[in-house]
């Protein structure tokens, strides 16, 4: 319970920060899904067969947790990495909507590729993007909005409050390690679920 009632002060705390986060994350959905109808046919069998190979992959078992994790923090350490420079929210917001546009685009391909099994494919991935990767998201975005902005408020008025820099800097760098955690454990999930799921939905 005290733990819930600290995400809560957090959050209404950090409600515009969390609300400007999200409204990003829906255009880049939404971009997503529309540009993934704008692509040739030619470019959609292409994706096709990528597709098709990674479920074959799965189907088998074979998949990659090392490489599958790398894919899936690289995003989330860049946020983190670019909080410590003073144009960093620039690249943290273009992060963020890369991160829903690449959603949006995957979850509408998968749609429109495989159709129905598709539609249940697209179901799982989102519900581990909700579930565990878009909280991770938005508490290391919104973490690294807060480093840069103190950054470059200290900047306009000189000299940092050194107390204050040390103390966002350790908020992020525990943010940090409970995304790696989450991470970890959604593609663990995912690696669990996917085999099974791929096997019964594409025999």
């Amino acid at each position: 319970m005290f733990l819930l009632h600290k995400i809560s002060c957090h959050i209404k705390e950090h409600k515009f920060s969390y609300l400007l986060l999200l409204c990003i994350i829906f255009v880049g959905f939404l971009s997503g899904c529309f540009y993934c109808n704008l692509i040739s046919d030619t470019e959609l069998r292409d994706a096709g067969m990528q597709a098709e190979e990674f479920i074959k992959i799965a189907k088998e078992n074979e998949l990659d947790f090392r490489l599958m994790l790398c894919e899936e923090l690289s995003s989330y350490l860049l946020i983190a990495l670019f909080s410590l420079f003073l144009p960093g929210f620039l690249f943290t917001i273009f992060l963020v909507f890369k991160w829903g546009f690449s959603t949006g685009f995957f979850l509408t391909f998968l749609v429109k590729y495989f159709a129905v099994k598709g539609f249940f494919l697209s179901g799982l991935f989102l519900f581990l993007q909700l579930v565990f990767l878009l909280p991770a998201l938005l508490a290391t975005a919104n973490q690294s909005l807060s480093v840069n902005r103190f950054l470059i408020a200290s900047s306009l008025r000189g000299a940092p409050a050194k107390n204050s820099l040390i103390s966002e800097l350790l908020v992020m760098a525990i943010i940090t390690l409970a995304v790696i955690l989450f991470v970890m454990l959604a593609v663990g999930l995912k690696l669990t679920i996917l085999p099974p799921f791929c096997n019964y939905l594409f025999l």
